[in-house]
């Protein structure tokens, strides 16, 4: 069961970089042949978007999303990889718009095999909560920060609870870690 998540999650990243790879092909072969090529309709509908939710709802929702909230005010920069995209994939998130007085209930709420996203330069405060509180295994995804991970966080490496982890800025080799791409920068 744990591998094959990790297989899916994996796929899911790599359809990620494609779709990414993808995009900015169509982007080059756009302004390379400027007014002559089929491509630049498609590539001035993507540029040219003002509004960030049409955008969100159109190029976003086609992706596998598992949650969104009205009240989230970051909206990721699909179909590009970046931070705030790993995050919108998750069920439970940690970054600077997470008061700090709830991370233990957070935790607490996970549910076995949840996405956890936690932007690692909070992770320090968070780490605790996460291996008192959170009762199922889980898969942490660190992002969003120029810190690394998971070196300084052996306790949590270790942790029985946790099945893998996806940091951004991998500073070891582990049979958990698995690194992912900084990606673009949020709010494209």
């Amino acid at each position: 069961m744990k591998d094959m998540l990790i297989r899916n999650l994996k796929k899911g990243l790599w359809a990620s970089i494609f779709i990414a790879f993808v995009t900015f092909a169509i982007s080059y072969a756009s302004l390379k042949y400027r007014g002559t090529h089929k491509l630049d309709r498609t590539f001035q509908s993507l540029v040219n978007v003002t509004d960030k939710q049409k955008y969100f709802e159109r190029e976003c929702l086609k992706l596998p999303k598992l949650q969104y909230s009205e009240d989230d005010k970051r909206i990721p920069s699909c179909p590009f990889i970046s931070g705030d995209t790993y995050r919108s994939f998750c069920h439970h998130v940690f970054d600077d718009s997470t008061p700090p007085s709830v991370y233990y209930y957070k935790a607490g709420r996970i549910k076995k095999n949840e996405l956890v996203f936690v932007a690692t330069h909070i992770l320090d405060k968070v780490s605790p909560a996460l291996l008192q509180n959170a009762k199922e295994p889980y898969i942490l995804i660190t992002s969003n920060s120029d810190d690394s991970a998971p070196n300084n966080f052996q306790d949590l490496l270790k942790s029985e609870k946790l099945i893998a982890w996806f940091p951004q800025n991998a500073d070891m080799i582990h049979e958990k870690v698995y690194p992912i791409p900084i990606g673009l920068a949020n709010y494209m």
